[in-house]
């Protein structure tokens, strides 16, 4: 039987995982010591993957109403348990440098290193908009693009990132000329 119910505060992770229920993803991940984030990106990576599969099936997760997502935990706790530990948790927030003063757009693009975005986003070639959709679909943006998120805060690693939009953007070689 579904029932729901509350994460209580004096249970160890061992002790949430071995209930039966439903409870809020949110209280979940927050005793797991994870985020949110981390469990609908695994919930999109397995969208992507197959398209037939269903979260709730596969992992006990459901987005339920409104962006409130649900935890069957019998099911969430078998799957939890094949997750790698290095996959269930934010990373820590890098060490990055100053952002340099620069005379031109292709000096950024020849920078090394590890930068905050906000420093980097207005040298753009593409919308800011279209970075950051490809970063959340993306199941490694720190590896796969070079920009990724911790926290709230974006960074880049200026290396991956220019061999991506080398790769992706077809118009990256000439943008880099003209500036």
């Amino acid at each position: 039987m579904f029932t729901f119910k509350e994460v209580k505060k004096d249970w160890s992770q061992e002790e949430l995982l071995d209930q039966e229920g439903i409870f809020s993803l949110k209280d979940v991940a927050k005793k797991l010591g994870t985020k949110t984030v981390v469990i609908r990106r695994q919930i999109a990576k397995l969208e992507r993957e197959n398209k037939d599969a269903q979260p709730w099936e596969v992992m006990g997760v459901s987005n339920w109403a409104g962006g409130t997502y649900l935890v069957d935990m019998q099911r969430f706790k078998n799957w939890w348990k094949k997750v790698p530990k290095e996959k269930r948790y934010i990373k820590e927030q890098p060490e990055y440098q100053e952002f340099p003063k620069l005379d031109s757009i292709k000096k950024v693009f020849e920078l090394t290193g590890v930068y905050l975005f906000e420093d980097v986003k207005s040298f753009l070639p593409i919308p800011e908009v279209s970075l950051k959709n490809s970063i959340r679909k993306s199941t490694n943006p720190e590896s796969e693009i070079g920009v990724w998120c911790v926290g709230k805060v974006f960074y880049v690693r200026m290396e991956t990132f220019r061999t991506y939009l080398d790769q992706t953007v077809p118009f990256f070689k000439d943008f880099l000329a003209r500036n």
